[in-house]
């Protein structure tokens, strides 16, 4: 790696002009179906499981990944809560690590907050229509956008 490829440490020089960016897109298969639920704060969350089917080929040898998502809010939610199993979907947002404490010490997870979301294909139709489309598709069709919750941390690009 040369010397503007490799990790910048805070308070790195370099580091204030590089401009930060938390997005993600992804396609794939509704694996664990969207649940509402209510937080000791009262805010809803709605969390489901997607898979992401890797290229063929791919050196670990494993077909696809399972990524928890979750969205803050009831404009996404009315949107995801409506999906199947099986469903292809588009998803856009961010990836959050988050902890939390239980009995015995503390947890922790990845998954993406999503701020938009569609249905590509309902469950009936996607095995028989194969795989989503080809990686790098940028046509992500008509997704609901929902504002970011006020909780979580913007600032312009």
């Amino acid at each position: 790696m040369g010397p503007d490829r490799g990790i910048r440490r805070k308070g790195d020089p370099m580091e204030e002009n590089v401009a930060h960016r938390n997005e993600v897109t992804l396609v794939g298969r509704v694996s664990r179906a969207p649940i509402c639920k209510e937080l000791p704060s009262g805010d809803r969350v709605t969390s489901w499981g997607l898979a992401v089917r890797r290229p063929r080929g791919h050196p670990s040898n494993k077909k696809s990944d399972g990524i928890a998502c979750v969205a803050f809010g009831s404009e996404v939610a009315a949107v995801v809560t409506e999906w199947s199993v099986d469903d292809v979907v588009a998803v856009e947002g961010a990836l959050h690590h988050r902890f939390w404490r239980m009995p015995g010490g503390g947890s922790s997870t990845y998954e993406v907050e999503v701020h938009r979301a569609g249905r590509l294909e309902p469950a009936r139709r996607s095995h028989a229509a194969g795989p989503p489309g080809p990686p790098g598709d940028d046509s992500l069709g008509d997704l609901t956008s929902q504002a970011v919750p006020s909780h979580a941390a913007t600032a312009p690009l």
